[in-house]
């Protein structure tokens, strides 16, 4: 059977106080803020029918969010620039729409094209991390974390999901960290736990709330290149 939805991804930014509300809050959200603009949106069939919106990938509580993503599908084809303009109206300061583009031709959702995620994590002043430090981090062979079963605790390589590593240094001091690491439903791994093991490695002591984590965009892989999902 034929699919006549016309689909469209968004792209916005999650930022103020709006980044402390979790996933499905968000979704709460963009789903009042989708029937507050009367466009068409499309609703799924059955008993208790709701709006069909995809997010490309869950941002962690209290990060930044740069480069986020929503599917949201239509009974009917829309202006991109409608799309933008009208929710823009419609959303609560810090929710940002950046974009709308419809699907092209045989496209994946976001949430099964995403494999890789980039962040930007800001540093303390007088973190004790050093640009040496992050090199002899990433020349070990193995970097092993922690990670909770259903279970137990198990020992876990996150290596090979450290796409790429880099640094900002203003005056002799290391500033940010800029990472793109695995995400998504194949491999995935969290900013935080990259951090964690850099301070561990490091031996200094590590503080969430003294650190800024920014998820700058989402990317899938095209014939070994990461692409955004834009």
């Amino acid at each position: 059977m034929k699919d006549n939805r016309a689909k469209y991804r968004i792209k916005f930014t999650k930022g103020g106080r709006l980044r402390f509300i979790g996933h499905l809050d968000l979704l709460n959200l963009f789903h009042r803020a989708i029937k507050r603009t009367k466009l068409p949106v499309s609703y799924s069939k059955g008993f208790n029918p709701h709006q069909e919106t995809s997010f490309a990938l869950p941002l962690s509580l209290g990060y930044y969010g740069n480069g986020e993503y929503i599917d949201i599908y239509f009974a009917k084809p829309v202006n991109s620039g409608e799309i933008v303009e009208k929710l823009n109206l419609s959303m609560p300061s810090g929710i940002k729409i950046l974009s709308a583009r419809p699907f092209a031709e045989g496209e994946k959702n976001a949430a099964s094209l995403t494999e890789a995620a980039e962040y930007t994590v800001i540093l303390p002043e007088n973190s004790g991390i050093t640009k040496a430090m992050l090199s002899s981090f990433l020349a070990q062979g193995k970097i092993l974390v922690e990670k909770k079963t259903k279970k137990n605790l198990s020992q876990v390589d996150i290596k090979p999901d450290i796409l790429r590593l880099s640094s900002k240094v203003e005056n002799n001091s290391l500033k940010e960290i800029n990472m793109l690491i695995s995400a998504g439903s194949a491999r995935s791994i969290r900013a935080d736990s990259v951090i964690m093991a850099l301070y561990g490695f490091a031996d200094l002591p590590y503080d969430p709330y003294a650190l800024s984590y920014i998820r700058e965009n989402l990317y899938k892989n095209e014939n070994n290149k990461y692409i955004t999902l834009e």
